[in-house]
């Protein structure tokens, strides 16, 4: 007998990503696939949507799929089909901060504080052995470069490198004028990679310190 009816069963969301349940009234032999969108109008296009497909799970009654790629404290809409049959959409909402900032490095300034939150203009990431170099990092505004954010957390890691290094801070609030800064201890010679990240950025950076003999 063919698919009359579709519902959706649960769905399960997390940060970056939706388990979604859904079940048809007959088995379904052809397709099977969720919709999810922040717009309601337009569920079903796949073109427009961030889709999960089941096909592999045919033929069944009963599907489930993890939905990937969705954004952090953002409210979709969801819809399941099972041979072409739609079930009714449903709301949720991922858990999580939505992204706010945008993660820009600046050059390295020596010493460990300072008065320096301006332009990105001169300054290098050099340093000799035993010395401290400042690394800075402006917190932008999504979508609007230049327009730097205050009390964005900004962590601070090194990723690597043929060189050594040890940070004083693992994590800094981005000052007044949108500037997280953390300062590295420099060890022996080489290349070191400090990450930049932060719950409330869309990126990720890395700075690369070179540390002299």
């Amino acid at each position: 007998m063919p698919v009359t009816s579709v519902k959706i069963v649960q769905i399960n969301p997390s940060d970056n990503n939706a388990q979604v349940q859904w079940q048809s009234d007959q088995q379904a032999n052809n397709t099977a696939t969720t919709y999810i969108s922040r717009n309601q109008a337009d569920l079903g296009d796949p073109t427009k949507c961030i889709t999960g497909d089941a096909s592999a799970q045919l033929p069944a009654a009963n599907f489930m799929v993890n939905v990937a790629g969705l954004t952090a404290g953002t409210n979709y809409f969801c819809l399941c089909e099972a041979d072409g049959v739609s079930s009714p959409s449903q709301t949720f909402g991922t858990i999580g901060v939505a992204a706010t900032a945008h993660l820009v490095a600046l050059p390295c300034r020596p010493g460990d504080d300072g008065n320096d939150d301006g332009g990105a203009d001169g300054g290098t990431c050099e340093v000799d052995t035993g010395k401290k170099i400042r690394i800075r990092v402006a917190t932008e505004k999504i979508g609007a470069p230049g327009t730097r954010l205050s009390g964005v957390s900004v962590n601070f890691a090194i990723a690597g490198g043929s060189g050594s290094g040890t940070l004083i801070h693992d994590n800094a609030i981005s000052n007044p004028r949108g500037v997280a800064k953390d300062a590295l201890v420099a060890g022996s010679p080489g290349d070191v990679q400090v990450i930049a990240s932060s719950l409330s950025a869309d990126n990720q950076v890395v700075v690369t310190v070179t540390v002299d003999k």
